[in-house]
This record gives C-alpha cells, sequence and structure tokens, in this order.
C-alpha cells in the first residue's frame, strides 16, 4: 500500500541520518546525549495482534499490571477479547528505565547514532499509564536519568479509554511539561495516535491530538506529530489490534521524534547533500 505523504520525511530523515552518518563528516564524534523517554504502552513497546496476544520488546519486562485494567474495550496491555465484562487486570510491558531498547527506541538510537553521537535513551513506559498517573511518578522517572537533555512524552491512549476530557488531559500535559524545563530538560511533545477498536476511542483520540497541537504552539512546545504521520493509512502502522503499533508504526514514531531532534540538536545541512535512488522511490507518489 502506498505510504502515507505524512511519514515520508521522518522515514527520509533516517534512512538520511543511516546513510551519511558513516560516509560524510559528522557534528560531533562520539558525543553523548541521554534521553527520557515517557509514556504508555507505545512508549514500552507492546505488541498485540489479532488474536489479542501480547508481546514485549527484548529487554522490555513482561509484569503484572500496575495501571492497567481491562475494561473490554482495549485498554493497554489487555489480552482478553473485547467482550469481556468483568473488569481483571492483565498484563503488560514496562520499560522500568533500560536502555536503548523498546519499540521505537532502536530505531531512534541508530539514527542519532548516524550523527556521530551516542545515545543513552530510557524506556519509561508502562502499559496503561494514564496522564494522571504519569504525574504521579514523574518525579521518579524524570530524576531516574543523570544528566538527561530531552524528554519524549507520548501520552492519551489510556486517557481516551477511561473518557477523560481534552481539558483535564491538557492540564496534565501541562503540568508535566512545566516540571520536565524546570528540572532543565527540554520536552518534546508526540500526538495521540490512533484507536480504532472503538469509534468512540478514535474521536478521543482525535481531539486529544488536536488540543495537543494547539497546546504545543501556543506554549512554544516542540511537537512531534505522530497521528499526523500515521493517517489516514492507519492499518499499515499498528500491531494488528488496531491500538499499539507495529514495525511500521515504531519506525514512524522514532522519525517524527528524530526530525524534532534534528531541527534543535543535529542540523540538517547534510541532507541535501546525497539523493539515493531508494529516496526516490519513498519520494514517487505513485509507488
Amino acid at each position: 500500500m502506498q505510504l502515507a505523504n505524512a511519514v515520508k520525511r521522518p522515514l527520509l530523515s533516517i534512512f538520511l541520518g543511516l546513510c551519511l552518518g558513516s560516509a560524510w563528516p559528522t557534528i560531533a564524534s562520539s558525543q553523548e546525549i541521554r534521553i527520557i523517554t515517557f509514556g504508555d504502552s507505545l512508549t514500552a513497546g507492546l505488541k498485540r495482534d489479532t488474536r489479542e496476544n501480547v508481546t514485549c520488546p527484548s529487554g522490555v519486562s513482561r509484569e503484572p499490571g500496575r495501571f492497567i485494567v481491562d475494561n473490554g474495550g482495549g485498554n493497554d496491555g489487555g489480552e482478553d477479547g473485547e467482550d469481556a465484562e468483568e473488569p481483571e487486570v492483565m498484563f503488560g510491558c514496562y520499560g522500568n528505565g533500560v536502555l536503548n531498547v523498546g519499540g521505537y527506541q532502536p530505531t531512534l538510537v541508530n539514527a542519532i547514532e548516524a550523527q556521530g553521537y551516542t545515545p543513552l535513551i530510557s524506556n519509561q513506559g508502562f502499559s496503561g499509564i494514564n496522564t494522571s498517573q504519569m504525574l504521579a511518578i514523574r518525579g521518579t522517572v524524570l530524576s531516574s536519568l543523570s544528566g538527561a537533555e530531552y524528554v519524549l512524552i507520548m501520552a492519551g491512549a489510556n486517557d481516551a479509554v477511561l473518557g477523560i476530557s481534552t481539558s483535564t488531559l491538557i492540564s496534565n500535559i501541562s503540568v508535566l511539561v512545566q516540571d520536565v524545563r524546570n528540572r532543565g530538560m527540554v520536552p518534546i511533545l508526540a500526538t495521540t495516535t490512533r484507536n480504532t477498536r472503538s469509534p468512540v476511542f478514535d474521536i478521543m483520540t482525535s481531539l486529544y491530538a488536536t488540543e495537543i497541537r494547539e497546546y504545543a504552539e501556543d506554549n512554544e512546545v516542540l511537537l512531534a506529530d505522530a497521528r499526523a504521520a500515521m493517517v489516514p493509512d492507519w492499518d499499515d502502522f499498528h500491531s494488528g489490534d488496531r491500538l499499539h503499533l507495529g514495525t511500521l508504526g515504531d519506525q514512524t514514531l522514532a522519525g517524527v521524534f528524530f526530525d524534532v531532534l534534528d531541527s534543535i540538536r543535529f542540523g540538517s545541512e547534510q541532507s541535501s547533500l546525497i539523493i539515493a535512488p531508494v529516496i526516490m522511490l519513498l519520494l514517487d507518489d505513485e509507488s
């Protein structure tokens, strides 16, 4: 299926970084960069297929849910069918601060390494967590990686399942963003990706994404528009359950985060120097 136009630039950025990083002088040689990735199971890297089977990436812990109670509507990490009637505590994936592993993190690691940097990317993804719960543990998470410069925030998937209002979501995110800034780190905020397990959830995540964009613009917060990069061809990006990210989804999420980092840290002067044939295929709208 033809890739959505919005995903081409993130994928091109990663491809160019990987190709040019070893063949062209880099901006900084072996300079370390420390990043905290904070969010729910999309950050942890959980995959759930069409049969509701859950897997966690190598190195990410599979544990009984700390935050998740599956309500039959597709809350993060649930392994039972969507028609479950009784709430049941389920297993999920937990990053617990593990470095350079997860769903999108390995792709981001590779892209950053191609720029001549040594990344330490902490996976602080927790299945089922909502923004109120993120606030409750933010102190531990934000102090977990000494010298961290950036915090990549992805939130809202579980708020949508719980029916949390957009105003509450933005209020919670604003507290988190301000705390990140107060600690001397730079927040990068992602938009909420789709959840087509239910029309209601898809509507809620769309509303969240709109509000997150407006909040980021109004408050000069760096934005990684993950939702725009994966619309309209959502079936290409999820893992089979219409909520969690598959391989292309992870690569695309890494791409949109990398684009932001590239714009503020690495610079993009190299990207126009060499155009490989494979890039031309990505640029071809008819491919």
